[in-house]
């Protein structure tokens, strides 16, 4: 297994959507809580899909890729819906 191709594209979206819509973020003790999911997980989409990488979700994942080749798999909820930012998402 290889290590993640796109990390640093997913960390860069992520910071967009936290900028372009910082209402749904609540600080909880150190943690962030995303408090509306769904507009978290399309921000980071149309993020990475405007860096020209395509990008969808599983309902569980988000998958990013470049080339029909081959694609990366980030979570990056936890199931209680915060932000998982260590490199293993």
């Amino acid at each position: 297994m290889e290590g993640p191709t796109f990390l640093a594209q997913v960390q860069t979206a992520i910071e967009q959507v936290r900028s372009q819509q910082p209402e749904i973020f609540e600080d909880a003790g150190g943690n962030t809580l995303v408090v509306s999911p769904g507009r978290f997980l399309v921000g980071v989409i149309d993020n990475l899909d405007r860096m020209g990488l395509c990008a969808g979700f599983d309902s569980e994942e988000i998958q990013v890729t470049n080339s029909a080749a081959f694609n990366d798999q980030y979570h990056l909820l936890t199931s209680r819906n915060f932000l998982r930012t260590d490199p293993s998402i």
